[in-house]
């Protein structure tokens, strides 16, 4: 089929500076057309030679979701168009939004087309992209070939139309299909045949294998086969036998001497083999891998361990807490006699000094996290923040993992059962009350002069704001340097509590739409209007009003995603 010339380009929506829509007129594939990003509908007008009949069109795609072709006449004051082919899917919907398989080709011919616009001659084609799946995207076209049928083609097509069902011949692209009830010579072949030419085939080979059969089983067959078996035997040559080798003959067998044998002393007896000595080291090894005790439980690998932490913040404070005691510790807020541990994220705290003075055990958060990991306690030393005692862990870094297993605690044998134990001296060995009344005017001296980077960060509920010069709290600024926009009608409570929240927590409220808005809080359902918004400004964020509630009542900038006004 002839393909039809295009003139020129009458007109087209928009363009893009790379890829304009005069690329549609050359041969280059490489070259194309593109709209402008944004546009919801993009078309271009082609301006054909001379009227033609078109059979076939064949659409080369480029990001474009759905593809319409309109022809028209020209000469008239306002085109009027028919459509030629209806908008044909090029894109799915989830290959538009991921942008797989933006290239695809596609060939219409005859039977997709209107059959009656198809009829007609034309000379103008209008073609329609559209893209609403993804409105970030600049789509278009690759290539558009428009095909004819010769006037051969087109005669034998309205011969073929005049005549009846029965009589119009068949027609396969641009071969004609063979009549049923053509009984040339070159006819040869009909159903059933390939069936009846296996049978003779079979038939003649059964008729050889009897013929075969019945010539072996005769006298004479039988005596001619014996006389070629002695012609093969008499043809063949014996072959020499090799020759017998020699026996090997034996020593000459020495005179044996019985005077001697008399008089020879017996063989020593074989001494019994001892096995080799181990090392003592392995031996030592093998007797301690035996008095290993047994695997503990999981909620007994901290056992006796009472632990105190000291410069985390929630929620990692938390998630240390619960881990050690699941693993059987137990815990307490403030240094006592009986804890075993501190838990501290950086030296110099007042915790890390009070219990650095009364000779504690301070460890990091990884001691915590590889007792959970190996499922046993590990040697504090290793995890030691001191950095004396982490670097004399190396030397007894093969110590007894059993003296782990059961921590000291630091309790005054003479103290009395009744006294409280969360009271007294954090000291080991502990202090007199006349040292402790000498001691208060110093330690109350190094306390105002302690940095502010020594305050405590032993929080269990959360950071809390500390207040103001005037007494009152200060305010949450997670809505800062964001703008909202309240749209739609709300109720006058509503709308008052919405706007309280955002301006109580540093954000600013405009009235008007405008580049800076970053959320739009709405009650409302997809609209048009939020399309519209979303053309010249693409960051908005539609939310519902509960996003700013959770908001304030988690005192944090919450994810806004399941709080998003669905897309429909």
């Amino acid at each position: 089929m002839p393909e039809v010339k295009i003139k020129h380009i009458v007109s087209f929506s928009s363009e893009d500076k790379s890829h304009k829509a005069e690329n549609l007129l050359g041969n280059d594939t490489t070259k194309k057309w593109r709209c402008e990003p944004g546009e919801k509908q993009a078309c271009v007008v082609f301006q054909l030679e001379k009227c033609t009949k078109i059979s076939s069109i064949d659409i080369g795609n480029d990001g474009s979701a759905f593809v319409e072709v309109l022809v028209g006449r020209s000469g008239q004051e306002s085109v009027k168009y028919q459509v030629l082919l209806v908008a044909s899917s090029f894109m799915s919907p989830q290959e538009s939004r991921v942008g797989t398989s933006p290239t695809r080709v596609r060939i219409f011919s005859h039977d997709k087309l209107s059959s009656d616009v198809a009829a007609e001659q034309w000379d103008i084609v209008k073609i329609v992209c559209t893209q609403p799946f993804n409105k970030r995207v600049s789509y278009g076209l690759t290539f558009v070939k428009l095909h004819s049928l010769s006037e051969k083609g087109v005669e034998s097509m309205d011969d073929s139309a005049s005549l009846p069902s029965d009589v119009k011949p068949k027609i396969f692209g641009s071969f004609k299909m063979k009549d049923d009830n053509d009984t040339s010579k070159s006819s040869t072949f009909h159903p059933g045949k390939l069936m009846q030419l296996a049978k003779k085939d079979e038939s003649s080979e059964s008729k050889i294998k009897k013929e075969h059969m019945r010539r072996s089983r005769s006298p004479d067959a039988r005596e001619l086969e014996e006389k070629r078996r002695k012609l093969d035997r008499k043809a063949t040559p014996k072959q020499p036998r090799p020759p017998a080798t020699p026996k090997q003959q034996r020593p000459p067998a020495t005179p044996v001497n019985f005077d001697q044998l008399k008089t020879k002393t017996p063989p020593p007896k074989p001494q019994k083999r001892e096995p080799p000595k181990q090392p003592p080291s392995s031996a030592k090894k093998r007797k301690a891998e035996k008095k290993k005790p047994p695997a503990k439980p999981y909620d007994q690998i901290l056992g006796g361990v009472i632990f105190v932490i000291s410069g985390f913040q929630n929620p990692l404070r938390g998630d240390i807490r619960d881990k050690a005691l699941r693993m059987g510790a137990q815990y307490r807020k403030d240094w006592t006699r009986d804890s075993t541990h501190l838990v501290c994220a950086f030296p110099n705290t007042p915790k890390y000094r009070q219990v650095e003075g009364a000779g504690g055990r301070i460890v990091r958060k990884e001691w915590i996290d590889d007792c959970a990991k190996m499922k046993r306690q590990m040697p504090w030393k290793k995890y030691a923040m001191n950095a004396d005692v982490s670097s004399s862990s190396s030397s007894s870094e093969f110590e007894d993992a059993s003296s782990e297993d059961e921590p000291t605690v630091n309790v005054n044998p003479a103290q009395s059962d009744n006294e409280d134990p969360y009271g007294g001296s954090t000291d080991e060995g502990g202090d007199t009350e006349d040292e402790i009344e000498k001691l208060k005017p110093k330690i109350e001296e190094d306390n105002q002069n302690d940095n502010v980077y020594d305050a405590s960060t032993d929080e269990e509920n959360g950071a809390v704001n500390q207040p103001s010069a005037d007494g009152l709290p200060p305010l949450p600024d997670f809505f800062e340097h964001k703008q909202f926009l309240l749209y739609g009608d709300f109720e006058q409570s509503i709308q008052r509590l919405l706007t309280r929240c955002i301006v109580a927590c540093g954000g600013k409220i405009s009235k008007y739409m405008n580049d800076d808005i970053e959320y739009v809080v709405t009650e409302q359902d997809w609209d048009q209007e939020f399309d519209r918004a979303l053309s010249t400004n693409a960051a908005l964020v539609f939310v519902k009003p509960s996003w700013v509630y959770d908001c304030g009542a988690q005192q944090l900038l919450l994810p806004s995603q399941p709080y998003l006004i669905s897309h429909t």
